[in-house]
Parts: structure tokens; C-alpha cells; sequence
């Protein structure tokens, strides 16, 4: 069951945005035949409650369904009969379920994993920073929140903060250090990450804990080393911007398409046309698509953030000489 896009502000606070999850719930439940079904469309069903796709791949995992092979099968009868197949195998496995509403369920994984609520990550990251703000985003059991501080640490021709950009769901989570422009709305990640599942064996408490000296550290990360650089690309002027667009994007493996609509907004730009303007440029493409498409804006403000990045002075540690780009 695919959902929707679902945005909100970066203005929202964290009580807003939790508001929403005020039901999510986590229940242990051994899957057998009783509780798991397959639906008209093909998909899994737990207690009448659809699954995220993020959900439905784990409850495959879980029931050994032969993913490799079921690609290669066309026949969809023959499709729900190897599902019905697996479901008749399954042995009562003991399981977590995490499910919104008692209609939807976004996550589930063998008893002994951690499942960490959609609320207690975002509990987590707001209590970093009281004067966080927070914009979150949900497309079919993938998550994104971005949290910055209210108060701005650089004027570079519009208000800019510092913050961080976190992809998860409840197995685990991708973090970045991240800029957002107050006024222009445009959100840039950078294209390091720190990517982590969430240890089995380990308590909610234990796994929270870690994610918020992640989180500090993060900030600190976009604050020293990540806004500096970005700052920097407002003094370079960039003298043929589709072809530096163009190299860039190829170490990115930008795809073709995403690299023709940026080239063909490029020609808007009025010269001097520095870096800056660039990157710019592109992220407030990926903030306006976000809301339509989650993942391709995404890959869009990390590109922006992949160019600030290829600023970054390269040095020899030895003799401190200038290395080649």
C-alpha cells in the first residue's frame, strides 16, 4: 500500500508534528495463517491492516519469501500462491509489529530487533535544541526529518541555519549535516552520512541515547565544517556553469533526466554566476519537488550539498601542500 507524499513546514514545532503519531503503538504477535493474508492486490495483509512497502520487504524477509525468483514470475495467481505458501511455513514466529492507528503498519522485525517509534526519534532530536524547529516528511514508511535552530548563524544574502537531515525508518536511519535558507526554503544535505540499523539486543533507551550524541555531533559538524564551506561558494565564480554542473553531476551519478532539468533552469541565472547561485539553484528545485517525490528531492539537495563539498581544501598531511582537486 503506497502513501502519499506528506509534508510539513519547517516553521512546524515538534508538538505539531507528534501529533500525528499520538496512537502509534508497538505490539508482540506470532505470525501464522490466522493473521497474515493476501489481500485482492497481492499484498500482505496483517489483521486487516495494510503494510508500508518499508514494512511489507521486512515481513518478506521474515517469511523467507524467495525475492530473487518471485522477480522472474509474471503469473500473479502463481505469485500469491508462493506468498499463501510461505505464510503456511512461517511457524508462528514471534514478532514486534509497529502500526499507526491500528490501520497501517510501518514496521516489523523478529522479537529479539529493536523497533524504535517514529515519536521516540523525533523526541529525540527536538530535545537536542528546545528552540528547534522541525520539517518532516513520510512517503510510504520512509521518513525525513530535518531540524534546525531557530536562531540563524549567517546572513549569506538570505538567513542561513544549521541543523540536521535524517532518513529512517524504524530499523535504522541515515543522518547528515544540513543547511536550511529561512527565506528561499532551500535545504541542503551533505552527501556524508552516517548510516546505522539499530543494534539487536539493545534497549529503546540505549539506542535513543546514542542517536542524541549523533545528533549533537551532527550539528557541530554543520556548524564548523559544513556552513564555512558553503559560505565560500558565494566567491567563486563559475565562468561555464553546464559544464561544471555537468562534471560534477558524473562523479554524483546524478541521473540523465534530473541533470537536463537543472541545465535548462541554468540559463535563468544572470552573470556573475558563482557557485553559490548554482547550488542554490538546485536545491530549490529538490525543495519543491519533495512534496511530489520525495527521493528525487532528496538526491537533489544532496547534490547541491556535493557541490559545496568539492570545495573542501585537499591537502597533503605531510608537507600541507595543495593536492589536486
Amino acid at each position: 500500500m503506497v502513501e502519499k507524499v506528506k509534508v510539513t513546514e519547517v516553521t512546524e514545532s515538534i508538538e505539531d508534528v507528534l501529533a500525528d503519531y499520538a496512537e502509534e503503538k508497538i505490539d508482540p504477535m506470532q505470525l501464522d495463517k490466522k493473521n497474515v493474508e493476501v489481500g485482492e492486490d497481492g499484498e500482505l495483509i496483517i489483521n486487516k491492516m495494510g503494510l508500508t512497502s518499508i514494512a511489507h520487504n521486512q515481513l518478506n524477509s521474515i517469511l523467507g519469501y524467495p525475492h530473487s525468483f518471485a522477480r522472474k514470475v509474471e503469473d500473479p495467481k502463481l505469485l500469491n500462491d508462493i506468498k499463501n505458501y510461505c505464510i503456511d511455513k512461517c511457524e508462528k514466529k514471534d514478532v514486534k509489529v509497529l502500526s499507526i492507528n491500528k490501520s497501517m503498519i510501518t514496521g516489523i522485525v523478529n522479537k529479539e530487533f529493536p523497533l524504535i517509534p517514529t515519536k521516540s526519534i523525533l523526541e529525540t532530536i527536538a530535545d537536542v535544541d528546545k528552540n528547534v524547529r522541525v520539517q518532516y516528511a513520510s512517503e510510504d514508511g520512509l521518513n525525513l526529518v530535518t531540524a534546525v535552530n531557530s536562531n540563524p548563524l549567517k546572513d549569506v544574502n538570505d538567513i542561513s541555519h544549521v541543523g540536521v537531515s535524517m532518513l529512517f525508518n524504524p530499523r535504522g536511519y541515515n543522518m547528515s549535516a544540513f543547511i536550511y535558507r529561512l527565506v528561499c526554503k532551500n535545504g541542503m544535505i551533505s552527501p556524508r552520512a552516517l548510516m546505522s540499523r539499530f543494534s539487536n539486543g539493545l534497549a529503546e533507551s540505549e539506542v535513543l541515547k546514542s542517536l542524541r550524541q549523533i545528533t549533537i555531533d551532527t550539528i557541530e559538524i554543520s556548524k564548523n565544517v559544513f556552513m564555512p564551506i558553503f559560505i565560500k561558494t558565494a566567491e567563486t565564480e563559475v565562468k561555464d556553469p553546464h559544464a561544471f554542473i555537468s562534471n560534477l553531476a558524473r562523479y554524483f551519478k546524478l541521473p540523465g533526466g534530473e541533470l537536463k532539468e537543472i541545465l535548462d533552469n541554468v540559463s535563468a541565472l544572470k552573470a556573475p554566476i558563482t557557485a553559490y547561485d548554482i547550488i542554490n539553484l538546485i536545491t530549490a528545485m529538490g525543495s519543491e519537488i519533495i512534496p511530489d517525490n520525495l527521493r528525487k528531492g532528496l538526491k537533489l539537495q544532496t547534490f547541491g550539498g556535493f557541490i559545496s563539498n568539492s570545495f573542501i581544501e585537499k591537502r597533503c598531511p605531510a608537507c600541507k601542500n595543495m593536492l589536486a582537486a
